[in-house]
């Protein structure tokens, strides 16, 4: 059953904040996240494919986000969907720390990401906000 235009309720926090590492490697391209949607509007899981396995882990992070709802009541649960994912860089690299990306949607069906690409040595992720972590990408949970 196809999902009803207009239904999810998107979180997009932590995926267009970054994925900052993906930035910084000159990352892009498309992400396909399928997902499976219970009675409560939740998604369940999510699969993804495509693009490099930054993009994907960021896209599935993201999905799992959604909630979607409400629905007629006659629905039929579970739902399967596919959600697509199109990460862009444009513009000139930069050294400066990534500013937010720019995100334009059909929701539900497609989520469209740009962003300027991020260069140097000097930038650094810091996942739990201190200097001297690791210089990587959140994880999907």
């Amino acid at each position: 059953m196809k999902i009803p235009q207009g239904f999810p309720s998107p979180g997009f926090g932590r995926l267009f904040h970054g994925p900052v590492m993906a930035r910084l490697d000159g990352v892009q391209g498309t992400v396909t996240v399928g997902v499976q949607i219970g009675t409560d509007g939740k998604v369940m899981w999510a699969n993804g494919s495509g693009a490099s396995p930054t993009l994907v882990r960021a896209a599935e992070a993201n999905a799992r986000e959604w909630v979607f709802g409400p629905f007629p009541t006659k629905f039929k649960f579970p739902v399967y969907h596919e959600i697509t994912y199109m990460f862009k860089l444009e513009g000139h690299p930069t050294e400066a720390a990534p500013g937010p990306c720019d995100v334009s949607t059909d929701l539900p069906d497609r989520i469209e990401i740009s962003a300027t690409p991020v260069t140097g040595d000097t930038l650094q992720y810091y996942p739990t906000g201190k200097p001297g972590a690791a210089a990587t990408e959140p994880s999907a949970n």
